[in-house]
């Protein structure tokens, strides 16, 4: 693999079953292309997911920060560009940019994962052979060091707090029989007051992995709206609203994900 560039890049065309209630490819679509761009990028530097599989190791994703300054429509071919830009022990650094029709941009996000035995689950230091054969490239698409979310344990459990529960369902799982990352976002959407959604976009989200769940499990969603200018509320434009959310098992009082999302009204 010498000689192997950092950037790959690959296309997607929103298709008109992925499109939600405005015509857009939304947020948990966008988190697939990601992923998706990400698992080719490994293949292409020769770490397919049967190779990983073989070897018994995988990549588990920690975090995701994501940016969006507009959502794909319909038939609309966007490019996504990925690369990594650190390995550090066992945690990998990936960037992405996100680009549409004449070559703008509309995304951006940075992601952690961890390398490890999948069946000990137990976190792997990365080889040193990763580095050459992905290629690294320390330009980051958004500067964020993944410091830790401010919400402590409890801190939603209040009057205030929006709660939200739902069952785990069959199509919720990914290949490792676990929910996919993507459809704790969709939890988060759904938690999120019908009035903002309906007059917002999903401007900035920030999720933070720590336990998984499996099929039959329940989760309960908490989502607190942050007023603004509080500790923790990311910069938003005038009429936006910030919230923090947490992820449980409801039955064990296990913390599954905590989150932080950035919602701008429409036409601000």
């Amino acid at each position: 693999m010498e000689g192997y560039t950092a950037h790959f890049a690959t296309e997607f065309t929103p298709r008109f079953y992925e499109l939600n209630a405005r015509r857009q490819a939304g947020p948990v679509v966008l988190l697939h292309y990601l992923e998706e761009a990400a698992v080719s990028h490994s293949g292409a530097a020769g770490y397919s997911l049967q190779e990983l599989e073989g070897r018994g190791v995988g990549w588990v994703l920690n975090r995701w920060y994501l940016m969006v300054d507009r959502y794909p429509v319909w038939d609309e071919k966007i490019l996504v560009e990925t690369w990594p830009a650190a390995f550090d022990r066992f945690y990998a650094t990936r960037e992405f940019i996100v680009r549409g029709r004449d070559d703008t941009q509309m995304a951006r996000a940075t992601s952690r994962w961890v390398y490890l035995n999948v069946e000990k689950k137990r976190p792997l230091r990365i080889p040193e052979g990763f580095a050459p054969a992905y290629g690294l490239d320390p330009e980051r698409a958004v500067d964020h060091d993944f410091a830790a979310l401010p919400i402590r344990r409890g801190e939603l459990d209040l009057p205030r707090a929006e709660r939200r529960t739902f069952a785990v369902r069959r199509s919720d799982l990914d290949g490792y029989h676990h929910v996919n990352n993507a459809q704790y976002v969709q939890w988060l959407l759904e938690s999120v007051p019908e009035q903002m959604y309906d007059s917002a976009k999903l401007q900035s989200l920030e999720i933070e992995y720590r336990k998984e769940v499996g099929y039959g499990g329940r989760v309960q969603v908490d989502t607190l709206a942050l007023e603004t200018g509080a500790e923790g509320a990311p910069a938003l434009p005038a009429g936006g609203q910030a919230y923090l959310h947490t992820i449980e098992d409801p039955d064990t009082g296990r913390e599954l994900a905590v989150a932080r999302t950035g919602w701008k009204r429409k036409g601000s």
